[in-house]
């Protein structure tokens, strides 16, 4: 078998594509997530200082929707 006797190349199937664009979706989730939760640790521990600080819980969305309760449910969440 020479060169020009190779057998062309199989087109690549539904399998290969779908692990590619799985593969995808994962990294664009994980990189929004990374996004998303990048400061996390830090607000964090801001939060707890301020509970054990000054005793009133911060919410992260002080002014929920109709119909929805904030992030972080509290009582002693600040109000703005």
């Amino acid at each position: 078998m020479t060169l020009l006797d190779a057998r062309p190349s199989k087109p690549p199937n539904a399998k290969r594509k779908f692990v590619v664009l799985l593969a995808l979706l994962a990294a664009a989730v994980a990189a929004l997530l990374t996004h998303r939760f990048w400061n996390y640790p830090e607000e964090r521990a801001v939060a707890r200082f301020l509970v054990v600080a000054l005793g009133v819980a911060v919410c992260r969305d002080p002014a929920p929707r109709e119909g929805r309760a904030p992030l972080m449910s509290s009582p002693r969440c600040l109000a703005q």
